[in-house]
């Protein structure tokens, strides 16, 4: 049974921060998360890793990695067991977060 959403601000709980906080507690959840300039966006982790991202109109690691550019908007967070998700990244939690770090960054 999923429990109720948790829920706040992109500005006071940045995605690198909710990254690293559902891996340390190893959480399967699913992220849904609402941006003005995008109709919104999701990341899904099972037991603390990501397997799953979308935007509108992205998939996999380059959903995540634009999700993780948003710096203003909402997120909820769903916990549980049986959390559907396409598998769309491969990729460990620290490559991802390393590499959303460089790209904002400015590296190519």
């Amino acid at each position: 049974m999923a429990n109720a959403p948790v829920s706040g601000r992109l500005e006071d709980f940045g995605i690198v921060e909710l990254v690293q906080t559902l891996y340390l507690g190893q959480k399967t959840a699913r992220i849904d998360l609402a941006q003005e300039a995008v109709s919104g966006g999701l990341l899904v982790f099972f037991g603390g890793r990501l397997v799953h991202a979308a935007t509108p109109a992205l998939v996999g690691e380059e959903a995540f990695f634009e999700i993780g550019s948003w710096t203003h908007g909402t997120f909820a967070i769903t916990s549980g067991d049986g959390i559907p998700a396409d598998r769309t990244i491969a990729k460990s939690n620290d490559w991802l977060v390393l590499e959303l770090l460089r790209r904002l960054d400015g590296g190519s």
